[in-house]
């Protein structure tokens, strides 16, 4: 077939999957939780559900298969699509954060179930700490069970391991990782454990830890999570939070520093929870602080995790929203979704991936129909994914777009969300790019095509920045020893450089050259401006205003 017959049959093939929306990473869209509650993402949602049987007090691990139908859920007690208890599916006390379910690549009925307790508080000979089971969806006439001969079974080196347990993807993008975090003072480590096709490798990967533990409530460890790419990894602990780098390929974790979130007028803010944007460029940290509500209080702040430093990552802390005890969670639809205790409602971080306000927080976003959340979500980790990956977001700058995806795709079509762009709405290159000429909100649409000819859908809701325009008009000659006042249009959010090394949003001047002037914006955008002044032979008027619009 010629190479551009080709190419127009996989444009038509795209535009016909983009108009029957098709999706099949469905894998954790279901979310139950809370008192009875749950919603679905399945068809593009969320929506309530009214379905779960069970009382989940934390995080729970809801599993579909990739077409979004439900094979089993819980927290401590593990329910199968029926919405019943499985035979032996009683795993007992668990963390907030504390199970967690990943499919097999071989065979796809096995899944491991990975659970840690909590820490038991006061007398620690009570505690378990991470185990694992494996869930066989053959047993129980095709519901699903525990095999009863390999139940919580203990993973060496893991005995203190307490309350938290994340996931992610080798980066092999096939095997995956999976974190928790020792309670023991004598062992203050981070632990890592691989899970390839022959099972979890008994090796545990030990890193270090900057944060001291005891047995004390004050360094109880509070949540545990890893951004999607695999890179960055959060530890909330009862007064701070530590962040830290990982590596997908060694299971190593690099601790970088600790935050004391800012007091609020109240008093103290003690970190609870926290949830990535999908990109990694932000984690929001919801923490408690002292009240007299029955449903207590909370806050939620935005850090920038490009900042390498404390003090840096510690400036660019942004307040976001207020509300009762919370629990935080990105959801497959790429928002960040936020619990309040005893509320029959969620809230809702619409652009996580913008800074400050621009995140769009909305509280009491989605009614759960009467039931109430609790204090988490649902986690898991995906077998098949697909994420769209991006850089830029400035008005008139190209953006550019590339996969992560697993398996590898066969090929890879692409919606901009952008139809006034015409022909270049679309592209099947592997790493496109693409020139957004209006500020605002795009829905980018990434469509896979596997070699077994199964087929992906990504979506990523982009906002364009307006592109800072300073204009400092005309060039300009005026009278021999006149002021001139060049103004670039002040603008709190922006930053100014001037060509004299000024950096106020106005400059004086009063000799003859070229001035220019280059304003960006907190999210990098930038836009520059130049004027020539030529100061001629005359008397001294007053300054003349040179100013922006």
């Amino acid at each position: 077939m010629e190479p551009h017959y080709k190419k127009s049959l996989l444009l038509v093939l795209a535009v016909l999957l983009f108009r029957l929306n098709l999706f099949s990473q469905k894998e954790l869209d279901i979310w139950y939780f809370g008192n009875k509650a749950g919603i679905s993402f399945v068809n593009g949602g969320p929506i309530a559900l009214l379905n779960n049987n069970e009382f989940i007090p934390g995080y729970s691990s809801t599993i579909s298969d990739s077409s979004g139908n439900l094979l089993f859920y819980g927290q401590i007690r593990l329910l199968n699509r029926n919405h019943t208890l499985m035979p032996n599916g009683d795993l007992g006390t668990t963390g907030e954060h504390g199970m967690i379910g990943i499919q097999t690549k071989i065979p796809d009925t096995i899944y491991y179930i990975f659970h840690v307790d909590g820490f038991g508080f006061p007398n620690p000979s009570v505690h378990e700490g991470l185990t694992y089971s494996i869930l066989n969806m053959n047993l129980d006439n095709g519901l699903g069970d525990i095999e009863p001969s390999k139940k919580s079974i203990p993973l060496c080196g893991a005995s203190q391991a307490f309350g938290c347990i994340t996931a992610t993807r080798h980066s092999n993008n096939h095997d995956a990782w999976i974190i928790s975090r020792i309670h023991d003072p004598d062992s203050n480590f981070y632990v890592s454990y691989l899970l390839n096709d022959n099972g979890v490798v008994d090796q545990p990967v030990f890193s270090n830890s900057g944060v001291f533990l005891d047995y004390s409530i004050s360094t109880m460890i509070q949540a545990l999570k890893i951004s999607q790419d695999g890179k960055h990894l959060v530890c909330c602990y009862s007064d701070r939070f530590e962040v830290c780098s990982f590596n997908t390929a060694t299971g190593e974790i690099q601790p970088k520093f600790t935050i004391i979130p800012s007091y609020i007028p109240v008093g103290p803010c003690f970190p609870d929870d926290l949830a990535f944007s999908v990109d990694g460029k932000f984690v929001y940290v919801a923490c408690h602080y002292y009240c007299t509500a029955i449903s207590g209080c909370a806050a939620v702040f935005q850090y920038n995790m490009e900042r390498g430093d404390s003090l840096s990552f510690k400036d660019s802390e942004k307040f976001i929203a207020i509300g009762s005890l919370m629990g935080i969670h990105l959801g497959p639809d790429n928002k960040i979704y936020a619990t309040q205790t005893f509320t029959d409602s969620l809230s809702v971080i619409h652009h996580p991936s913008l800074p400050g306000s621009a995140c769009q927080w909305q509280k009491n976003y989605l009614s759960l129909r009467g039931r109430q959340s609790g204090v988490g979500l649902s986690q898991g980790l995906q077998r098949y994914f697909a994420y769209i990956n991006h850089s830029g977001q400035c008005q008139g700058m190209p953006v550019s777009f590339s996969p992560n995806t697993y398996p590898a795709p066969d090929s890879l079509w692409w919606n901009f969300g952008d139809p006034a762009s015409g022909s270049a709405n679309t592209s099947i290159d592997s790493t496109p790019q693409h020139i957004y000429a209006n500020p605002g909100s795009y829905t980018i649409q990434m469509i896979v095509k596997h070699i077994d000819n199964r087929y992906d859908t990504a979506i990523f809701h982009l906002f364009i920045e307006p592109q800072p325009i300073p204009n400092l008009g005309p060039d300009i000659t005026v009278c021999e020893n006149q002021a001139v006042i060049l103004d670039a249009g002040y603008n709190p959010e922006w930053t100014y450089l001037w060509n004299t090394g000024a950096t106020s949003s106005s400059i004086t001047v009063d000799t003859s050259g070229t001035y220019s002037v280059t304003v960006s914006s907190q999210s990098g955008c930038s836009g520059s401006d130049s004027i020539n002044v030529f100061i001629g032979q005359g008397t001294k008027p007053p300054p003349r205003l040179i100013k922006h619009d």
